[in-house]
Order: structure tokens, then C-alpha cells, then sequence
């Protein structure tokens, strides 16, 4: 297996500048986070239900 790289030219940061939005960005990320591992854990009983389904 070959990987090609390149060298990094241009990059754009931002960051948040004041309390609030830090404090916007956490509450986002949390929620977004919360309703990953909803999804995730959905479709662990899923599995597990098929599991059970086929005898295993």
C-alpha cells in the first residue's frame, strides 16, 4: 500500500472569542455527542436482539 502526501500550503483556524460562544460551541458538542451515542446504543440492542433472535 502506497500513501501520497502533499505539503500543507494554506490553513484556516477559528476559534471562538468570547464566553458565550465557547459556551454555544460546548452545549452543541455535548448535544451533538448525546445524540451519537443514542444512535450508537440503538443499534447495539439491534444487534443484540438478532443475537438473541438466532439462538446465540
Amino acid at each position: 500500500m502506497h500513501t501520497l502526501t502533499t505539503t500543507v500550503t494554506k490553513a484556516t483556524v477559528t476559534y471562538n472569542t468570547n464566553h458565550k460562544t465557547v459556551q454555544d460551541a460546548l452545549v452543541q458538542g455535548q448535544t451533538d455527542m448525546k445524540a451519537q451515542v443514542n444512535v450508537e446504543a440503538l443499534q447495539l440492542l439491534e444487534v443484540l436482539a438478532r443475537l438473541r433472535a438466532g439462538g446465540i
